[in-house]
Parts: C-alpha cells; sequence; structure tokens
C-alpha cells in the first residue's frame, strides 16, 4: 500500500510509534526525548502538550510554520503600541506565557527595559523594596542609585538566610521583594519557594529574574510569585543575535506594565522578536546540553582546588554585592 507524505502526516498521529519496525525494536531516541530530565518536575502545559512541542508551536499564526515579521507600524489601522500590539510580538509573549504558567506576557527592547518598567508601574515614593544583595551590575545600579532619588526605600538583604528576609520584610511594611532564584554573577542558588512564601505571607509581591534559569529548569509562578522576567537576549534567545526583554504574571499586573509602555516606550522591534521566537524553539534541547555540560564540569572540578587569583578584578561593594 502507498501513501503520500501528506496523508502519511494528517493520518499519522493515531499511528504508534514503533509502527513499521521489527518485532523488539524500540525508537529509544524517541523515548528519552519525551523524559525531558531536567524539566522543572511543576511544569504542566496549558494545552496538554510536551515542553517541547510548547517552545515550537504556542502561540504561532496558524497556518505558518513560523510567524511573519510584521513590521508596519499600523496594523488594521492602530499604531502599534500597546495595548494596540504587534502579531510577532504576540508569538513570542505566548510561548513564554505557557512556558512560565503566565496568564498574560509583554515584551520590551531589553531586560533593562522591562525591569524599568515594572519599577516604574508598581514603585512610587514612600515604598519600601526588599532585594537581594547581588544582582545583575545594571540592577544593582537602578535599585543603588536611582530608586532611593525618587524615594523608594531599598533594603539589601542576604537572602541566602531566608529568615534575614523574613526579618525585613516585618520590620518595615514592604511593597515588593525581589531576586534571582539562581544569582547572577555569584550564582548563589536561594531557596525561591521560601523566599516567595515570606512575602507573600507580608503582603508584598514578590518579582523574580529568572534569566539564568529559563521556564525551562523553574517556574516561579507556580509556587506563588507575582512577576516573572527574563532577558530574552540570553537563554530564551539563545543566540546573542537580538536582544528582548519579557516578563509575565496574572492579567491584572501585566496589563498595568503595558499601560506603562504607552508614555514610556521601550516597545521589542518585531526582527528581534522574530529572532529569539525562533530562538525559544530550540530552548529544551538547549538547556538539556547546558546541564549535560555543567555536570561534567562540576564532577571534573570536585575536590579540585581554585586556581589561583580566580577572584581578582571582583570586590564586594557596601551593598554586599559584587562589582567588577
Amino acid at each position: 500500500m502507498s501513501i503520500s507524505r501528506r496523508s502519511f502526516l494528517v493520518k499519522g498521529a493515531g499511528v504508534p510509534l514503533t509502527a513499521g519496525l521489527a518485532s523488539g525494536q524500540s525508537l529509544q531516541c524517541a523515548e528519552q526525548s519525551d523524559k525531558n530530565p531536567h524539566l522543572a518536575a511543576e511544569f504542566e502545559s496549558p494545552f496538554g502538550h510536551d515542553v517541547t512541542t510548547d517552545a515550537i508551536h504556542a502561540g504561532e499564526e496558524p497556518g505558518f510554520s513560523v510567524t511573519p515579521i510584521y513590521q508596519a507600524k499600523n496594523l488594521h489601522g492602530y499604531y502599534q503600541r500597546p495595548p494596540n500590539h504587534n502579531p510577532t510580538l504576540e508569538a513570542l509573549e505566548e510561548k513564554v506565557r505557557a512556558m512560565e504558567a503566565g496568564e498574560a506576557a509583554v515584551s520590551s527592547a531589553c531586560g533593562m527595559a522591562t525591569i524599568s518598567q515594572i519599577v516604574v508601574t508598581f514603585l512610587a515614593s514612600g515604598d519600601r523594596v526588599v532585594i537581594h544583595r547581588c544582582n545583575y551590575d545594571w540592577v544593582m545600579t537602578l535599585f543603588g542609585e536611582y530608586l532611593p532619588k525618587w524615594g523608594i526605600e531599598v533594603d539589601w538583604v542576604n537572602m541566602n538566610d531566608p529568615d534575614l528576609v523574613r526579618r525585613s520584610v516585618r520590620a518595615k511594611r514592604t511593597k515588593m521583594v525581589w531576586f534571582e532564584p539562581y544569582v547572577n554573577p555569584m550564582m548563589e542558588v536561594l531557596d525561591a519557594p521560601a523566599i516567595i512564601r515570606i512575602a507573600k505571607e507580608a503582603g508584598a509581591m514578590t518579582v523574580i529574574d529568572n534569566t539564568w534559569l529559563s521556564p525551562y529548569l523553574y517556574q516561579p509562578l507556580r509556587q506563588g510569585a507575582g512577576l516573572v522576567l527574563h532577558s530574552a537576549t540570553k537563554y530564551i534567545g539563545g543566540h546573542g543575535s537580538a536582544m528582548g526583554g519579557i516578563v509575565t504574571g496574572s492579567e491584572a499586573l501585566i496589563g498595568k506594565v503595558r499601560q506603562t509602555m504607552g508614555p514610556f516606550g521601550g516597545l521589542m522591534r518585531p526582527f528581534d522578536a522574530f529572532l529569539i521566537t525562533q530562538g525559544l524553539k530550540t530552548l529544551p534541547l538547549r538547556m538539556e546540553r547546558h546541564c549535560a555540560s555543567a555536570q561534567k564540569m562540576a564532577e571534573f572540578l570536585g575536590g579540585k582546588p581554585a586556581p589561583q587569583g580566580i577572584h581578582e578584578g571582583v570586590r564586594r561593594d557596601d551593598r554586599g554585592g559584587v562589582e567588577e
């Protein structure tokens, strides 16, 4: 019996994976790929798919293998500024929303644009934010130099000890708790679920920068975080060919960020969104390789003395963070 390729693709969903194989054979590579050994245990596709399927297909325009680049600044009579948006950006936002278990997502020109928009949207003079002692360097500049000038109190806490977070949020009314679960650049691993619980008990919004882990390894919204952001320039995009930022959370919170983008700008460009979307399609494969490489490196270095001078050029600042 002959069958066309198109008929096979349409009807083949009901054909067992082992069809056509000799008795006793199996598709070992397919079985292994389905396991996703490093995927966060709590991951659940909103569409009932495997994570690799969501990374490839979520948000894509029906009938297209990839969502086209909508470069026009007016679409259907509307200027492309939130809440009137761009289908190319929406494809990326839907993928991240699905993988992070958010209700909505909005993208921006870079990671720091997203961070600045969150700050401007939710913090005002008289508010207080508790932040880990170490963060990405421009975040430390924003929170250390600019927020105090705007009348926002910033408490730098060593979040390696959740009890210190608890003491800080209880000492004064706190609007926001901000941290990276896997810290840039010190590679500290924080007890994110415990910190999220402490913040929620105190009535504070938790904002988590999940750039270094990606939604493949950790989905903070599933544990009660308020907002989760990424510098999509890094693991989300994966190829160093585009810049962008993205934040996801509830529709109510993301709607407020969208409104901020109206007067403040910072929109992602359609071509960057296209490139980052293409990169996101391979995130599960890349993260598995990153984890395997990291494991080999850890095993190789285990028990070996640290190279002399490895900390040269790095000093701690007065907030307990690090500067180059």
